[in-house]
């Protein structure tokens, strides 16, 4: 017997909700077959890029400092997850997120397909809400760290235990997570919630990791402590770079000590060499001592005498010396540039030059902050780096002369849209686009922007209206100044600080343009990608952005090293789908053979590939979330090229291989867009689903009418009148929404043409009488039930309405006359019903009559398609599309004589698929209610003929012969009856089966069949039988 399947909860946090976006926290509570809880588990992750919504989850650059990347913990989060049905609240966002970061670390499991239990639409189906915040308050379960990832998945542990024991919840088979690499041995992990050891010191958990007595040079570790001691503190970030250095170089604690104690030392020389050591001086000396687990005594010693020595030289700066500026620092960054340029410093991009990085947070792991870790660059916030300049010291009266970094294009290259070749300031490039481009999406500003670059504003004076300008544009630059202006708490001046970083991030842009290409690559290649990124460089053109494209396939062509097996992995499984098992049947060896020259084969291609995840990811920029794929080939033709020898266009290269979009419907799609639309949707969408999509657009970060046609074709969504768009899902859904934003009744006519759409009128209309929203306030016409507008059932209702409202009794057939035209009732209509059974008209007065109801006792005999069949009368019908689609009908008045309807009334039928109704209106018509659960039955498509049988205690449906549209003369009568035309060789044996049919005695004269014939209006028929 199998073991139940026991859940496995989990909550993630993230850096965003896009395809580029990067898991950052992981919480997993692990549960029995019984919801009994068994363990849990959770980490930080570092994910090597910035977080800009630390506002959601309050987790900084400087708390992932010492985290493990996704790719450490995925073994073992998979044996978390093996054999366990998977839960999450919204859980379509950690399927995506989790599976693609498996993927990415080479652990295949079956997460992206795997069944995964939703509490979320549990709780909207059973609770009528769908946050976790609503649906845990609203069953008493407290949450303390909401956007904490074990807190979340505590929470929602106990909203499934909850819901359990009040509802059933069904399982459905082989929703068990199934994983090929999982490791049960746990990894290092960096918890919010773990306790942290008392007393603890960096320096103790590195002691741990090193050689007691190894022989190593100390030198580097040497100059990363100088570097990293520029500011005379150490940062998180600082403090893993000295120990993965530390690591690397195989240095012992005795090593590190010793340089600790030296380094001090050194310091101690320089706060002497004026002869005195002041307060502040005793002060920071003191706090790095502890830093550095140098013993206080030590630190007293060296402070309460002049030490001798070498000093420490630490970071100082000359003119000529080069510093780079990233982030939105309080000074203008101008300012800045104008002051170090007239001491005679250079400020431009990091490179191997550069003395110095001033930023707005040293912890961040922007690309500029890893470069400069890379190269040993010291890092140092604002402050710090102002104390620096004010040490250098000018030659001359204005200081030295300068030249302008060549690395920054001027204002024609980074801002062509202003006409000149100057600007005083990125300041001034804010003025002037917000007076001029305030309906620009800010992405415009510079062609060294895509949509998706960030924007840096940590520690600037704008940092919260940054925080809230990334919440409702997940893409920032999608934004334009119409849009930051009406952000809560943005004033002219800090709308200024805002845009002014928009134009900062173009200028870090244009280094990064410059920095990301390899130097040693062909220049071909550089061009190429600089053609691709909009950057200027001499030579880009097509011809080099195809010599990129070609390198990039070269670096998978490359990993496969020849091996004919690895390439049919990369073209048949990568690229074309195919599964472990065929690939195995072709090569004959195992699954899990090919399962392992897989994961090799993605270990060597993601260590070597530099090229393709970036263009990949660039490309994903450029486009955003949402594309026609016919502008994505239109600006980018190459990428509808073939790529050789791999057999697939460009486009399903980067696509298949890196994952950041899909193509659905000539649509260029980022993974989880339809999700985010219908949750971005379901929050600013009205009570009948109608939404602004420009709303919608600014959400997602997609052009607005790009965002429209996709919308519209989703057929999830229609267009309204006035631009709107709602989300619908059938007749009703439209109509509400279409009523809501014209404000008026309509018909069902006037409803499809208002949609431009096309359906059975008829069947609309039945479906919106089904509509507690809509009601109807005129023959075929609509409203909105909260209109509160009079409901009109029928005209004789309406008439019996205004004379039950008069006093008198009577209403004056004038004013019903008057009011009919706003009903859209004709005169004729009015005066019909008015003297109809049920009303009198005396001295121009409409009153109720005093008379019973009229009952209908009409011969069925007299009425066309009428026949006895069987021993009962029988109607012969031609099967419609209304029949089919379930719509009432008409039937001859002869049906209602059958059971004496009276007029106005009904008469309910046994039948064996329930009642079937009969009814007569006022104006004497007689309507069947619907066939169309009998037709269901019988399989009957549009153009058969069935009999409807009316018996007094029974009603059936039952085949009839299809017409012979071919007979003629006696042959085409017997035919039209339903009977046998054969009998037209007999002409007596006919003449006895059309008697019996209407009603006679088989042997009646033949000017009795002949003469009900003239009655029913059939005289063809007549003059068939009189020619007998």
């Amino acid at each position: 017997m199998s073991t139940p399947a026991g859940f496995a909860v989990v909550d993630i946090e993230t850096t965003g909700f896009g395809g580029m976006d990067k898991i950052i926290e992981v919480g997993v509570v692990v549960l029995d077959h019984e919801l009994r809880r068994v363990g849990e588990w959770d980490t930080l992750v570092q994910p090597n890029r910035d977080i800009s919504n630390s506002f959601v989850h309050k987790i900084t650059a400087t708390d992932v400092v010492g985290a493990p990347v996704f790719a450490q913990i995925a073994p073992y989060l998979a044996s978390l997850l093996e054999g366990r049905i998977p839960v999450a609240h919204n859980a379509g966002f950690e399927r995506r997120f989790l599976s693609r970061e498996m993927r990415m670390a080479g652990a295949e499991s079956n997460l992206a397909d795997v069944e995964w239990l939703d509490t979320q639409a549990l709780s909207a189906k059973l609770l009528g809400v769908s946050k976790l915040a609503d649906a845990t308050a609203a069953l008493g379960i407290s949450n303390a760290n909401p956007h904490a990832a074990l807190a979340d998945a505590e929470a929602t542990a106990e909203l499934l235990r909850a819901l359990a024991q009040s509802h059933s919840i069904v399982v459905k088979p082989g929703s068990r997570v199934v994983s090929l690499r999982s490791d049960p041995s746990e990894p290092p992990r960096l918890s919010r919630t773990a306790p942290q050891p008392a007393g603890g010191h960096w320096l103790a958990d590195l002691f741990a990791q090193l050689p007691a007595d190894a022989q190593a040079n100390v030198q580097r570790y040497r100059a990363a402590l100088a570097s990293c001691l520029a500011d005379r503190t150490l940062t998180a970030a600082e403090i893993a770079h000295l120990a993965d250095v530390a690591l690397s170089d195989g240095l012992s604690p005795d090593d590190i000590a010793l340089t600790h104690e030296e380094f001090l030392r050194q310091l101690a020389v320089s706060a002497w060499l004026d002869g005195v050591v002041t307060a502040q001086e005793r002060a920071e000396l003191t706090e790095l001592g502890e830093m550095l687990g140098v013993p206080a005594r030590e630190v007293e010693t060296l402070l309460a005498n002049p030490v001798e020595g070498e000093a420490f030289e630490g970071v100082y700066l000359r003119p000529g010396d080069r510093v780079a500026f990233t982030g939105a620092l309080s000074l203008p960054r101008e300012e800045w540039e104008a002051r170090v340029a007239k001491l005679g410093l250079r400020a431009a991009g990091v490179s191997k030059q550069t003395v110095v990085v001033a930023a707005a947070n040293p912890d961040s792991y922007s690309r500029k902050a890893l470069r400069a870790r890379e190269l040993g660059i010291p890092i140092v916030n604002e402050h710090t780096f102002s104390t620096l300049v004010s040490s250098v010291e000018c030659t001359g009266e204005d200081g030295p002369s300068v030249t302008r970094d060549e690395s920054r294009p001027d204002a024609a290259d980074l801002f062509p849209w202003l006409g000149r070749p100057d600007v005083g300031s990125t300041a001034e490039v804010a003025e002037v686009w917000i007076a001029h481009h305030p309906h620009k999406a800010l992405h415009a500003l510079s062609p060294y922007l895509t949509l998706g670059e960030p924007v840096d504003l940590a520690n600037s004076p704008a940092e919260r209206a940054g925080q809230r300008w990334r919440a409702q544009f997940p893409q920032m630059l999608a934004a334009t100044v119409a849009d930051l202006r009406a952000l809560p708490g943005v004033g002219e001046k800090r709308l200024r600080h805002l845009v002014e970083a928009v134009a900062l991030a173009a200028l870090d842009a244009q280094i990064d343009a410059q920095g990301t290409a390899d130097p040693g690559a062909p220049e071909s290649i550089v061009a190429g990608w600089t053609f691709l990124t909009g950057a200027p460089f001499p030579g880009a053109s097509r011809d080099t952005l195809s010599a990129l494209l070609e390198a990039c396939v070269g670096e998978l062509v490359e990993a496969c090293a020849g091996d004919e097996r690895l390439a049919r992995i990369a073209t048949q499984r990568w690229l074309g789908g195919a599964t472990l098992e065929q690939l195995g049947e072709s090569f004959g060896v195992t699954r899990e053979r090919v399962r392992q020259l897989e994961v090799s084969l993605r270990g060597t291609f993601e260590s070597r590939a530099r090229l393709s995840p970036e263009v990949a990811r660039q490309i994903a920029t450029r486009f955003g979330p949402l594309a026609p794929l016919r502008r994505v080939l239109r600006e980018i033709p190459e990428l509808g090229e073939v790529a050789e020898p791999v057999g697939v266009t460009y486009e399903e290269y980067f696509r298949r291989l890196c994952g950041l979009w899909e193509v659905r419907d000539g649509w260029l799609i980022r993974p989880g867009l339809e999700g985010a639309a219908l949750a971005a949707v379901a929050q600013m969408a009205d009570r009948y689903g109608v939404f602004d999509p420009a709303e919608l657009a600014r959400a997602l970060g997609t052009e607005e009418s790009e965002a429209r046609v996709w919308l519209s074709g989703t057929r999830r969504f229609v267009e309204l009148p006035g631009g709107a768009l709602a989300r619908a899902a059938s007749h009703q859904d439209r109509a509400a929404a279409v009523l809501s934003v014209t404000g008026v009744p309509m018909t069902p006519e006037e409803i499809l043409a208002a949609l431009g759409a096309e359906a059975n009128v008829r069947s609309v209309a039945n479906q919106l009488a089904l509509d507690e929203r809509i009601s109807r306030v005129a023959p075929n016409t609509y409203g909105l039930a909260e209109w509160g507008l009079e409901e009109y059932t029928t005209i004789a209702d309406w008439i019996g309405k205004r004379i039950d409202a008069s006093p008198s009794g009577s209403v004056p057939l004038t004013d019903l006359l008057a009011e009919a035209p706003r009903l859209r009732i004709s005169e004729s209509s009015v005066r019909a019903y008015v003297a109809s059974s049920g009303f009198q008209v005396a001295d121009g007065a409409v009153s109720r009559s005093d008379e019973s109801p009229e009952i209908i006792e009409d011969d069925p005999t007299e009425f066309k398609n009428l026949y006895v069949r069987d021993g009962a009368w029988q109607l012969l019908l031609t099967v419609t599309r209304d029949h089919l689609r379930g719509s009432g009908f008409l039937v001859p008045r002869g049906v209602a004589g059958i059971y004496r309807v009276p007029v106005g009334g009904e008469v309910a039928i046994p039948s064996r698929l329930g009642d079937q109704f009969v009814r007569v209106n006022k104006l004497k018509q007689t309507l069947s209610s619907t066939i169309r659960r009998f037709l269901e039955e019988l399989g009957s498509t549009e153009g058969d003929r069935v009999w409807l049988r009316f018996e007094p205690s029974l009603f059936d449906v039952t085949p009839a012969p299809a017409a012979d549209k071919t007979a003629r003369g006696l042959a085409g009568l017997l035919s039209g009856m339903g009977i046998d035309p054969a009998l037209a060789d007999d002409p007596g044996q006919a003449l006895r089966e059309i008697n019996a049919a209407l009603g006679l005695l088989p042997d009646a004269p033949l000017r009795r069949a002949v003469a009900i014939l003239g009655h029913r209006g059939q005289d063809d028929w007549a003059d068939v039988l009189r020619a007998l």
